[in-house]
């Protein structure tokens, strides 16, 4: 089991010390994610920390196939339209 940080401020979804708990199976699904994913430029890596991809995973029943796609997806659309520089 591994303790990792969480960004989430949901009471609901994550002990009030904003750490969740990650699993040894779920972990190596994560792991096996980024090595899927490869190099990532400084401005996408920031988006694949582990909570985050953990709740990607989860989104596709922790498929990691699908879950890769998606990711992927999702960095090239927040590079081309640049969601963090809106005011």
């Amino acid at each position: 089991m591994v303790l990792t940080k969480s960004l989430s401020v949901d009471s609901n979804k994550s002990p009030s010390n904003g750490y969740v708990l990650i699993f040894d199976e779920n972990q190596e699904k994560i792991n096996e994610l980024r090595s899927l994913l490869g190099p990532l430029p400084d401005k996408s890596s920031i988006y694949c920390f582990d909570a985050s991809i953990s709740r990607y995973l989860r989104a596709r029943t922790w498929n990691v196939k699908k879950e890769t796609k998606m990711m992927k997806e999702t960095l090239k659309w927040r590079l081309e339209y640049k969601p963090e520089e809106i005011t």
